[in-house]
């Protein structure tokens, strides 16, 4: 592993990422921003750590000495940009922004990850980079397409019979009763650890600190404390009314949802994974459940310090922790799995081993239904296809090139000559995996094991060659 340290001032830091266009050897990066020396409050030129902008930074902050770690390696098809380890140094520095520029020569095509030798007991050795030994399931590939077929799909019962009686039952639903007793019994254990055995909290006010919390998502402030300000802008009666701002401010120092004392090995969500795990459960028991299901990524905005933050250059939120949603039709999540980095007991890719972890919790509770998968070409691969069709799930998503196991489909350059609707497609006949490639406003590779290319269908597309709209034939997969 090779990593690159440099310390300057955070405005400096940020020009640089804006500036920066070959990212494709950065795989991690984080900034840290340093305290100030003479250890007056900071908090009031602080902004908050679920902010999703770089640009709230105020003008201490930009002009405040921050470093930032900057991780290469060489595996881009994870997008691993895990922060593994805290690296701080409170120097400064005026160093420019020349050592940003990868360095050229031969060094360069080395290896840039670190290899763990490990020594069997009978003397051999094994390295932990080594990288997996795939399995490559035979494969068929014919010119014939995927006779579609029509299942009636029944929404299973529903595990609870949801009766509204208030404006608050909803949250309820997921913060019951015992969940608010689990969060209290934890939240008194950790404020006894830190020797304040005076501190007491009654679910009712928990309720209410949540209450702020779930508040502060959709109304948020610069600062948590400005709720309570008197300044017409700021001021928001609810919050005043429900909890003083000093209490407030204790539950949310002693706020815990585990036993520190019986955190799992290994785990770096640890002090969050009991609540995660319950509202989990709590999203399947209350689900309606539809056929037609989504997995993709999601970024949850974070700037502080932690393991698990990820930098994913160009995206809304760049900043922040990444979590796999599968969710339904209507936005309705069923089940989330924030990444914690790199694993090295996964036997398959990163995103085939998501999207089966994800069905496989779902289909635990649901045997019988039968579900359609959509994703984009992270994680669809024709042995992700194969694997969940014997789970009585279907797959549809777009396909990288390389992901195809070897379909003699015509090559993007050449399907990018064709003219503007023109396809090409082939069947596995082993797994009735049907793949197609075809020229839309760019080369557009698709594997399913659902739909097929037939009928195809008319959509209207600007021609630049005619200089006006045409009727261009779509495959009926593309409008599932």
């Amino acid at each position: 592993m090779k990593m690159s340290r440099h310390v300057l001032s955070t405005h400096e830091i940020a020009d640089a990422l804006e500036d920066f266009d070959d990212d494709e050897d950065l795989q991690g990066l984080d900034i840290y921003i340093d305290p100030p020396c003479d250890g007056t409050m900071s908090d009031g030129d602080s902004g908050e750590e679920d902010c999703d902008s770089i640009n709230r930074l105020n003008r201490h902050q930009l002009l405040a000495p921050a470093e930032m770690v900057l991780r290469q390696r060489e595996e881009h098809d994870e997008e691993n940009r895990t922060i593994d380890e805290v690296l701080v140094s409170p120097s400064t520095s005026s160093q420019y922004l020349e050592t940003l520029t990868p360095a050229a020569g031969p060094s360069s095509n080395r290896s840039r990850r670190s290899r763990h030798v490990e020594t069997r007991a009978d003397g051999t050795s094994s390295e932990r980079s080594q990288q997996r030994q795939r399995i490559v399931r035979p494969r068929k590939w014919v010119k014939r397409d995927l006779r579609y077929q029509q299942c009636e799909w029944s929404p299973p019962l529903p595990r609870a019979v949801l009766t509204l009686t208030k404006e608050s039952e909803p949250i309820e639903f997921f913060f019951s009763e015992d969940v608010i007793r689990y969060i209290v019994r934890h939240t008194v254990m950790y404020a006894v650890e830190k020797h304040n055995y005076n501190f007491c909290l009654s679910g009712y006010e928990l309720s209410c600190f949540i209450g702020i919390l779930l508040l502060s998502g959709y109304a948020p402030l610069p600062r948590r404390r400005m709720y309570w300000e008197t300044n017409e802008d700021t001021h928001n009666v609810l919050v005043v009314k429900s909890m003083r701002r000093n209490r407030f401010e204790e539950i949310f120092r002693y706020f815990h949802v585990a036993d520190n004392g019986n955190l799992r090995a290994g785990d770096k969500m640890a002090k969050i994974r009991p609540l995660f795990n319950i509202m989990n459960k709590k999203f399947l028991m209350y689900a309606p459940i539809e056929k037609n299901l989504s997995i993709d990524e999601s970024m949850i905005p974070y700037y502080g310090r932690h393991g698990c933050k990820q930098h994913i250059h160009g995206k809304p939120i760049r900043f922040g922790f990444k979590a796999w949603v599968a969710a339904t039709r209507l936005g309705y999540c069923l089940q989330a799995d924030l990444y914690e980095g790199r694993s090295e007991a996964r036997e398959t890719g990163l995103g085939e081993h998501v999207v089966t972890k994800l069905m496989n919790t779902v289909k635990t509770e649901y045997p019988e239904t039968l579900f359609s998968v959509y994703c984009d070409n992270f994680f669809t691969a024709p042995s992700l296809l194969s694997s969940l069709q014997e789970n009585n799930v279907k797959i549809t998503g777009t396909a990288r090139q390389n992901r195809i196991d070897k379909c003699p489909l015509i090559d993007a350059k050449s399907c990018k000559k064709q003219p503007r609707g023109f396809y090409d497609y082939r069947l596995d006949t082993n797994d009735n995996i049907c793949a197609v490639r075809w020229n839309d406003n760019s080369v557009v590779t698709l594997l399913s094991n659902e739909f097929g290319v037939h009928p195809v269908q008319k959509a209207r597309r600007y021609s630049v060659a005619a200089k006006q709209k045409i009727d261009m034939g779509l495959k009926s997969f593309y409008f599932s």
